[in-house]
């Protein structure tokens, strides 16, 4: 198994370790992991699993019009990988705007 996390360990909150021993416990014979959210930048790999962790801080760092980029590399993603998503409440609470709801939505 392939896992892709599109997170950047420790960058988000240094003091909660959940996304790095989550990603550590997965390590294992048979199954490799990836991190970090700039590898959205490139093209795909075969990753069998795509994971995000609160997908508006995916898009924190990303300017209004690559959200549509973003939301096309998703769509092929979706083609050929499980995309996985922890979302601990309703709505986007770090980043409210109408792109950061969509990825709730969709």
């Amino acid at each position: 198994m392939f896992v892709y996390a599109a997170i950047d360990i420790g960058g988000l909150w240094p003091g909660n370790p959940f996304n790095s021993e989550w990603l550590i416990s997965l390590e294992r014979p048979g199954c490799k992991v990836e991190h970090g959210i700039f590898r959205l930048g490139y093209e795909a790999k075969s990753w069998d699993v795509v994971y995000f962790h609160w997908p508006e801080h995916t898009t924190d760092s990303i300017r209004a019009e690559t959200i549509v980029v973003l939301e096309n590399k998703l769509v092929a993603l979706k083609k050929q990988s499980k995309l996985v998503m922890t979302i601990h409440n309703a709505e986007p609470h770090r980043r409210c705007d109408e792109s950061a709801r969509t990825l709730y939505r969709d």
